[in-house]
């Protein structure tokens, strides 16, 4: 970005921030053709008889530990939505770097499912580096946000069908898809989720049983 006279603005000053974050929010990145044909066949591996769009939330949340966040694309704060999945594209590597990464799913689900379609919320993944395969997913709910909202007991609210104003949010599920940990302060951190997250897989392993759920 330049100033009148063509010289470089300096980054982070002034309205520059929002014009920023405002140019990198309509910037687009691609999936080759071979990325989309290796997901697509650890869909069928895992899911078989089944398209991704056909996924039911038990589909994907039983079986394995899960962190869990929300977030809409159409987000103007970037402190808000665009910093949950940039921090959950951290998470995820902080996973692999525990050999975690296929034993603890990661999801972020859109508040705003008739606007974010799929392709949307690739390209607004992909922009914040999220890891998208059959353990890792953004996500929309097809049949509308009432159940997840009732579920996650959501610090949401619409207008009709526009997002109004929303908390930020991270969850950890069990392996049953029920609540374990709930984070809802204003600026939760990736390191405490994934050792809460590590905590509720390890008591899974060896007791069977699952954490109460807490609020931090």
């Amino acid at each position: 970005m330049r100033t009148d006279d063509h010289q470089i603005f300096e980054r982070g000053r002034g309205n520059a921030c929002s014009v920023e974050f405002n140019s990198l929010y309509r910037w687009h990145a691609t999936t080759s053709v071979q990325d989309e044909e290796w997901i697509t066949r650890q869909f069928q591996q895992i899911f078989p008889n089944k398209k991704p769009d056909e996924i039911t939330f038990k589909d994907f949340f039983r079986g394995r530990p899960s962190i869990v966040v929300f977030f809409y694309t159409r987000c103007d704060n970037p402190m808000k939505c665009s910093l949950t999945v940039t921090k959950l594209a951290r998470m995820q590597k902080l996973l692999e770097a525990q050999g975690l990464a296929d034993r603890i799913h990661t999801a972020a689900i859109s508040y705003d499912p008739a606007f974010d379609l799929p392709e949307r919320l690739r390209v607004y993944g992909q922009d914040r580096g999220v890891m998208m395969n059959a353990h890792h997913r953004l996500l929309r709910a097809t049949g509308g946000m009432d159940a997840l909202c009732a579920h996650f007991g959501l610090g949401v609210n619409f207008i009709e069908s526009l997002v109004n104003r929303h908390r930020i949010e991270a969850y950890i599920l069990d392996a049953e898809g029920r609540i374990a940990v709930s984070f809802e302060r204003l600026h939760w951190d990736e390191q405490e989720v994934v050792s809460r997250a590590v905590e509720v897989l390890e008591e899974r392993g060896s007791c069977g049983g699952t954490r109460a759920q807490g609020a931090d």
